[in-house]
């Protein structure tokens, strides 16, 4: 224990944390900047791409948007009706999974990159999180089905058209597991 203290002592002082303030704001760069609503940012693996999701107020539609990782060359690539709920990079950045809700619905959606198209590949619940595997090879994301405890399972749903398994089990009690993340080692 005492050598981790004097490890972790030897390091030096911390930098402070710079207050957020108007000054210090003004010298950041915005990624993106619009009067519509931007949520949902993901970074592609190999830090090159973002992809967010962008709703203008009072619309019945989301629109999917991909940029450079410094934001620029923003383009839409396609408008999912209702919200969008999660985003997923593919590990190789050549498709992008979404969880699209509306009316009570949720999908699990896969866009195939640079231009579609936009494929519905199973239901979902209510959780928002979604990932897929370090391989490619399989998506995570909230069940649409409750198990024995009423509350929403993680599903693992490969892409090869595998059955899907449940990776996850809430107990009594819990609503749903969600923000589903793989670790890097795809454990």
């Amino acid at each position: 224990t005492a050598s981790a203290v004097g490890a972790w002592q030897a390091r030096g002082p911390r930098a402070p944390l710079m207050p957020w303030t108007a000054a210090a704001l003004a010298h950041e760069t915005p990624l993106a900047s619009d009067p519509a609503w931007e949520s949902m940012p993901r970074l592609s693996r190999d830090g090159r791409w973002l992809a967010y999701a962008r709703r203008e107020p009072q619309a019945r539609t989301t629109g999917l948007w991909l940029a450079r990782a410094d934001g620029s060359g923003a383009r839409q690539l396609v408008a999912i009706e209702g919200a969008i709920a999660g985003l997923a990079f593919a590990p190789a950045a050549d498709a992008i999974a979404l969880l699209a809700r509306d009316a009570g619905r949720c999908r699990v959606q896969r866009f195939a990159l640079p231009a579609g198209p936009l494929h519905t590949l199973a239901e979902c619940g209510p959780g928002p999180g979604l990932d897929w595997s370090p391989d490619g090879g399989s998506l995570l994301f909230s069940d649409v089905a409750t198990n024995a405890a009423g509350a929403h399972p993680l599903l693992e749903l490969p892409l090869d058209g595998g059955s899907a398994r449940v990776a996850s089990e809430p107990g009594p009690g819990e609503h749903e597991d969600s923000q589903a993340r793989w670790s890097p080692d795809g454990m």
